[in-house]
């Protein structure tokens, strides 16, 4: 008879003797081994000594299931081959199970980024809107700096970009979180004349025209047409925390309709 072996042989008395004594010490010590008993049954309890796991056998009778580590006397994470079901198993709103880690171990809830979206259990790039200002209609120029146009209208002003705006020096927008942006300027004069985005500004070029901005400092530049024919301007890229945008020309105003400005990020 093995250690593990629960079977008492027709035998002699001292021989079903030792084998009653082996079978009370694997019931004892959960048939501990590091190989598996010789005879196994249904829902037997096998100490591997070798995987450092108590295991149990199943229903069936055909696969041990690991219940326990032994060393430490902690649950066994993680789950056994086959299809996963929602039974038993329960987790915080928006988390996916994985691990975060390299290797192998625990498995552990990895929460979801500002970034995507877990929706009816399908993972998605999020495409929503975070920042936007819309602003729209000239109010004049920068009484200093009169190249800098101001606006009327603020229809919309939400997240993370921050829009002042000063009589003398004109508008600005700086970049609250470092991320992409989406930027766009439309605008018409009364005659073709330069516009555009600039980034960063050295303050004593404000007061000239666009075309006398250092070129490092042009994000993006136009002409208009002709007299009174709208242009646009537009740029899509990263921008770091506390750049600061402007909207340029040369000096012109522009109609209502064809004077407008926006800037925003998505995550």
């Amino acid at each position: 008879m093995s250690q593990h072996d629960m079977v008492i042989e027709n035998q002699g008395f001292a021989a079903t003797r030792a084998d009653i004594n082996a079978a009370l010490a694997a019931l004892a010590t959960n048939s501990s081994g590091a190989t598996e008993p010789a005879t196994k049954y249904a829902y037997q309890l096998w100490a591997d000594t070798t995987a450092d796991r108590l295991k149990v056998r199943n229903a069936a009778n055909d696969a041990w299931v690991s219940v326990l580590v032994l060393s430490t006397g902690a649950p066994v994470s993680g789950v056994s081959a086959g299809p996963i079901t929602t039974s038993g198993l329960t987790q915080a709103t928006a988390r996916m199970l994985g691990r975060s880690t390299a290797g192998t171990g625990a498995v552990e809830e990895i929460s979801v980024g500002a970034k995507l979206a877990l929706t009816g259990g399908v993972l998605n790039l999020a495409d929503t809107v975070q920042s936007m200002v819309r602003l729209d209609t000239q109010n004049g120029n920068g009484s200093t700096n009169v190249c800098s146009p101001r606006f009327t209208n603020v229809r919309a002003n939400t997240g993370d970009v921050t829009y002042a705006d000063s009589a003398s020096l004109g508008p600005t927008f700086t970049i609250g979180v470092s991320d992409k942006y989406d930027i766009s300027f439309t605008y018409s004069a009364g005659g073709s004349e330069g516009f555009g985005l600039t980034i960063n500004e050295n303050p004593s070029t404000h007061a000239g025209i666009i075309a006398l901005v250092a070129r490092a400092e042009i994000l993006q530049m136009s002409d208009t047409p002709a007299a009174n024919v709208a242009a646009c301007v537009s740029w899509s890229g990263y921008l770091p925390a506390g750049t600061v945008i402007r909207a340029r020309t040369s000096g012109g105003t522009s109609t209502g309709s064809r004077f407008m400005f926006t800037i925003s990020n998505r995550k």
